[in-house]
């Protein structure tokens, strides 16, 4: 993670908010919290319990405030089924590539694409990318 991600991640206004995420009861937080939140809770505890994670409910109670603290208020459309994982498999070709991996390489690693394909993913991720940590001048 660059230093400007990682500045943009150490907000001083969520840590007071995550550390009082502790003090939200397991048992409590789906009356005191909105119903979607509970629900979001849920889904993250359950994923973190299929990957064996300790104490999952408190990690799930903390990604879940950690992301209503940056994307809270705003409506942002999430894509779910082939979409979903082709999105996934852009930014792990674009972070594969980032750090140094040959287009050969991530070529051999996802044989349904091409070399002129991995590009064309590789060029979009990076714009998006670039447009993520680099505010517009116009």
């Amino acid at each position: 993670m660059s230093e400007q991600q990682h500045s943009l991640f150490s907000d001083d206004l969520v840590e007071p908010l995550l550390a009082r995420i502790e003090d939200v009861p397991d048992d409590d937080y789906k009356s005191s919290w909105p119903e979607y939140l509970a629900d979001l809770v849920d889904v993250f505890e359950s994923r973190l319990t299929r990957l064996s994670i300790s104490q999952p409910r408190k990690i799930a109670k903390a990604l879940i405030a950690e992301q209503a603290h940056y994307l809270g208020g705003r409506f942002r459309y999430l894509p779910k089924g082939d979409k979903l994982l082709s999105a996934l498999r852009n930014i792990d070709i674009f972070n594969d590539w980032y750090h140094g991996k040959s287009i050969k390489l991530i070529a051999q690693d996802h044989r349904e694409l091409t070399e002129p394909q991995i590009y064309r993913i590789i060029q979009e991720q990076r714009k998006l990318h670039q447009k993520r940590s680099q505010r517009e001048l116009f």
